[in-house]
């Protein structure tokens, strides 16, 4: 997953729940084979609530890339074609941090694997 800011203001994004976070501490893909959901088998995490310093900016051009091995998350020894669809968890934050994080949408809805 990459992302990378090209407005030309600072982009403040928190990482937490999402595929940018390293390790992976939340189920944020849903996993299929044959359509039959696969489970979650990475950290569950239990938090204090976002704080300021839970978020991180880009600046104007920068980007920020994470590359995971879904199936040390997720049940997929099994051999067949995977579909994989994004979906983070939204994030939580007290209005009164003042703080509005950009929106990260996938630049594609679904994506399949072919485990052999």
């Amino acid at each position: 997953m990459s992302v990378r800011n090209d407005a030309a203001v600072p982009l403040p994004l928190l990482p937490r729940n999402t595929a940018l976070e390293e390790p992976l501490q939340a189920d944020v893909f849903r996993v299929r084979l044959e359509g039959q959901p696969r489970p979650y088998l990475g950290i569950v995490a239990q938090r204090l609530p976002v704080t300021a310093a839970d978020v991180m900016t880009l600046a104007p051009g920068e980007s920020l890339e994470r590359t995971l091995d879904l199936a040390a998350h997720y049940r997929m020894e099994r051999p067949g074609t995977y579909e994989v669809r994004y979906a983070p968890r939204a994030p939580t934050i007290d209005p009164g941090l003042g703080i509005t994080l950009a929106p990260i949408a996938p630049g594609t809805d679904t994506l399949s694997i072919t485990v052999r």
